[in-house]
């Protein structure tokens, strides 16, 4: 996990790039912590989320049995809900299905 506070256009904003591990519980609850403790307001998460937040819109396979993908922990959830973040890009992209990972192995694409 890497935190910074970036200027962009005379706002200050904490850029906070992850790769979490698979184990998220524990994981999100910290970052959240951390979060609170520096006391932001303006915050943006980027970064290898390991898992989907709609398994309807963002993943997507090719084999018949499906390996079951990993969504988002319920305290991920609950982290975007209490700092108020979203998902800029579902936003504008409501219905859209674009990828960004391709698993060779389970011949399955996520986003």
């Amino acid at each position: 996990t890497l935190i910074l506070e970036v200027v962009w256009k005379q706002k200050k904003i904490l850029l906070v790039v992850i790769y979490t591990p698979n184990k998220q519980d524990m994981y999100y609850k910290k970052l959240h912590e951390k979060i609170l403790e520096l006391g932001k307001e303006e915050i943006c998460i980027i970064g290898d989320f390991n898992a989907v937040s709609d398994i309807k819109k963002d993943y997507q396979s090719t084999r018949e049995k499906k390996k079951k993908k990993n969504i988002l922990s319920k305290t991920f959830f609950n982290m975007t809900d209490e700092q108020n973040l979203i998902d800029i890009w579902r936003i504008h992209n409501t219905k859209e299905k674009q990828f960004t990972f391709y698993s060779i192995p389970h011949r399955s694409w996520s986003r």
